[in-house]
């Protein structure tokens, strides 16, 4: 415009794009179940397989697998994995008996802290959180047994004790499906399917309410609820939570 020059763009890299469209950076097939847990300071997901451990690096792209040295007794879909950042190990838990085994991933060691005799569990499809600071894990809801579940766990990682939290009808109904994000000290609840009773036969719906818990003194408290604009939903395990908005 200035000088009357013509200029051209040559293969340009349009930035946007690579926040729309997903982009495949690992694949493999495996003949086994795989449970999967992150830590969020390194970058790191853990793939953890009932032979093998797959460590993928969200920084360098690169995977490493890792052969382990013992396998565990117990290993399904019923147990859930998570990364303790404190002792920097992989903690292997079942909602219905606290903890069970920890992987170091670095020596491919698996150790068995909590010896039972597992069973299906009444807590499927359960909400989680992982509080660092307390070494607590905190299970909310669930399924099993055709009934839905409005209890409050905590497992606490020190002492391996699993136990029951105060909870409220009115406000935390029975539901499994449901997304939860944490700000703080508060975890908040979205949503979710189950029933006011808690039994599957009688009257099971989504719900659109968002409600929080307070890890520090046990409160829970309603938010508000969503419109009802698309019928029966469900939304994701997990939220973030956006401090300012």
């Amino acid at each position: 415009r200035i000088k009357g020059k013509k200029a051209k763009i040559l293969n340009p890299n349009w930035i946007l794009i690579n926040h729309q469209n997903w982009k495949l950076n690992f694949q493999e097939e495996l003949n086994e179940h795989v449970l999967v847990a992150t830590d969020t300071e390194q970058g790191n997901i853990y793939m953890v397989g009932a032979e093998n451990l797959y460590i993928f690096s969200g920084i360098s792209k690169e995977v490493k697998k890792v052969k382990y040295k013992d396998t565990p007794v117990f290993f399904n879909r019923i147990f859930r994995v998570l990364f303790n950042s404190r002792d920097q190990k992989i903690y292997c838990y079942h909602a219905d008996n606290g903890f069970i085994y920890t992987l170091n991933p670095n020596t491919a060691e698996w150790t068995q802290n909590n010896p039972v005799n597992i069973k299906e569990s009444i807590y499927r499809h359960h909400n989680s959180y992982f509080d660092v600071a307390k070494n607590h894990i905190y299970i909310l809801g669930g399924y099993g047994l055709h009934t839905y579940k409005n209890k409050i766990l905590r497992i606490d990682l020190s002492t391996g004790i699993c136990e029951n939290l105060p909870t409220n009808d009115s406000i935390f109904s029975p539901r499994y499906l449901a997304g939860l994000g944490a700000l703080n000290d508060t975890l908040y609840i979205f949503g979710g399917y189950g029933s006011n009773s808690g039994n599957q036969l009688i009257n099971p719906h989504s719900f659109y309410d968002i409600f929080g818990y307070s890890t520090q003194n046990g409160r829970l408290f309603k938010k508000f609820e969503v419109p009802n604009i698309i019928g029966e939903m469900i939304v994701g395990n997990s939220m973030w939570v956006d401090e300012k908005t």
